[in-house]
């Protein structure tokens, strides 16, 4: 099975969609904006180069109706174009405005009063290509100006330029200076009341475009041609099928944004709900009870929880069940003792004075005995609770000075302790108080019992990093039948002799609470317990484990 990807990854990549999305269509409507305003540009070069080449052509045919055999001397700024690329005999202009990086402009300065008379071969120009610019002007809707090389206007569509001067003006200057000259300006105004059949003039801007008129390595004048481009309102409508498209493919990302949140997300979650609602009613569903994880978690961080979730459950119901049969067997452990003392208390009360002193003194000895039984039993049960919520922390035991302090404490002429332990044997990850009470409920145990002997050993497997020990008697042993049982709480053979069935239960509880385990050994003679217990990390290894963390 693939792995589950991680809540993480979903995260980035939804939100770089969310991100692209946007920036994607800002980007596309930028470009697009910039490709109107090249479209324009395109059209008012065409425009201006052929307005160029027949002020050129016109200019060469007033020098020859003049006579003169070239330009006339005082006629003319000395100077070349500047090309932006030449090569044999093509000088290409192309479109280099741009929408969003070129500098806008302010709106073109008023005209002047002339700078003297306009030149006579440009005026004479001018009268000519007039009457041709206007006619243009209502198919292309482009404004045009021809100004002479003194900045006079000699041909214009703008009736309030008619005979001033726009020398001032930036791509008047820069013409004459012999450069190609691309503007963006500002309108100077947009007109209130506008039809939509001419919503292109609503645009904020103008495109212009300035190109010198030389004759004879003279510049004799600038052709100046500006069009307001489409807007981009209009231009989206024109193009309403492509654009519409594109609005339907920025929609399924939105949708496949949804769905992959929803799917790799939000389904999961609510089936997550769903399992956590079954495990606080203790119901099964569908999809299985609470301690089953759930199908199609998603992400590998949900199938993570969920499988939390249901080992939590299992958990649960397990110490539920545990609860449960605990509560019922100390119930019974207790109802016994307590019957027995109630029975002898009622007697007392009924018979006391006619009873004979040794006869009351056998009751209360039965009290007392009863007594004794639920002292003990409680003390018992104080020190599962204990083993049962008791948590490994540091500590480290020594298994050879342990073993011999039980058997010290625990030997006699009667009962018979041999420790084979070696002293080199790495320590145990468990406190000494509890690996103590470990081997001495065994060993008591076996003493209990009437056995006469009892032997420690320990052995230590490097494959697995565990000590071994085992306790073993030369006692009758454990029957089979009662093997599965002796772990149980409250099992006990030797209920006659004050046991309470409680030993083993603390034994095991104190061992897993340390990562260890224990369990009986099938034998021949006598009966055999072995302990496994993980080695204990090295102190100076946990102290550069607490300065690394």
């Amino acid at each position: 099975m693939l792995p589950r990807p991680r809540l993480r990854t979903i995260l980035l990549v939804v939100n770089l969609l969310v991100l692209v999305v946007p920036v994607l269509g800002f980007a596309a409507l930028q470009i697009y904006d910039t490709q109107l305003i090249q479209r324009t540009e395109g059209q008012v070069i065409s425009q201006a180069a052929y307005l160029k080449a027949g002020a050129e052509r016109e200019l060469a045919n007033a020098i020859a109706e003049t006579g003169h055999s070239g330009l006339p001397d005082g006629v003319g700024i000395e100077g070349s174009v500047d090309w932006p690329d030449e090569f044999y005999d093509f000088r290409p202009v192309a479109p280099i405005l741009d929408g969003s990086r070129t500098p806008v402009r302010e709106p073109e300065l008023a005209p002047e009063p002339p700078r003297g008379s306009p030149d006579p071969l440009l005026a004479w120009v001018g009268e000519i290509l007039e009457p041709t610019i206007l006619q243009t002007q209502k198919t292309t809707l482009s404004g045009m100006n021809i100004v002479d090389w003194r900045g006079n206007v000699v041909a214009t569509t703008n009736e309030s330029e008619r005979k001033m001067s726009l020398h001032h003006r930036e791509e008047i200057q820069r013409a004459l200076d012999g450069e190609i000259v691309h503007l963006l300006r500002q309108r100077e105004s947009i007109p209130e009341h506008t039809s939509l059949e001419s919503l292109s003039r609503e645009t904020s801007n103008r495109v212009f475009f300035s190109m010198p008129i030389t004759y004879d390595d003279h510049i004799v004048g600038v052709v100046t041609v500006w069009r307001t481009p489409m807007s981009l309102p209009q231009a989206l409508y024109q193009n309403r099928t492509v654009f519409g498209i594109l609005l339907i493919l920025m929609l399924l990302a939105g949708l496949m944004i949804t769905g992959l949140t929803a799917f790799y997300i939000g389904r999961p979650i609510q089936r997550l709900i769903d399992q956590t609602d079954r495990v606080a009613r203790h119901e099964s569903g569908t999809n299985g009870d609470g301690t089953e994880p759930i199908k199609k978690p998603g992400t590998y961080e949900i199938q993570r929880l969920s499988e939390s979730v249901a080992e939590m459950a299992t958990s649960l119901e397990e110490r539920a069940d545990y609860i449960q049969t605990f509560a019922r067997s100390v119930s019974h452990e207790f109802k016994t003792p307590l019957t027995s003392i109630r029975g002898t208390v009622e007697l007392l009360e009924d018979h006391y004075e006619e009873m004979s002193s040794e006869e009351r003194a056998e009751f209360l000895q039965i009290l007392d005995a009863d007594a004794e039984r639920l002292e003990q039993l409680v003390r018992r049960l104080l020190e599962l609770a204990k083993a049962d919520v008791i948590r490994p922390g540091d500590a480290r035991s020594e298994v050879a000075k342990i073993a011999r302090r039980v058997a010290n404490a625990h030997g006699s002429a009667d009962f018979e302790i041999d420790v084979d332990v070696a002293d080199e044997l790495p320590s145990v990850a468990i406190s000494e108080d509890a690996l103590q009470a470990a081997i001495t409920n065994l060993v008591v145990n076996a003493r209990e019992h009437g056995d006469t002997q009892a032997t420690i050993t320990a052995r230590y497997a490097a494959d697995t990093d565990t000590i071994t020990l085992r306790i073993r008697d030369d006692g009758p042993g454990i029957s089979e039948a009662n093997r599965h049982r002796i772990f149980d709480e409250f099992f006990t053979t030797s209920r006659d002799r004050g046991g309470t069935g409680l030993g083993l239960s603390i034994t095991r509880a104190l061992l897993q609470a340390h990562d260890g385990c224990i369990d009986y050994i099938p034998t021949d003679e006598g009966a055999c317990f072995e302990i496994e217990l993980p080695t204990a990390v090295p102190v100076e290894c946990l102290d550069e484990n607490r300065e690394a963390g």
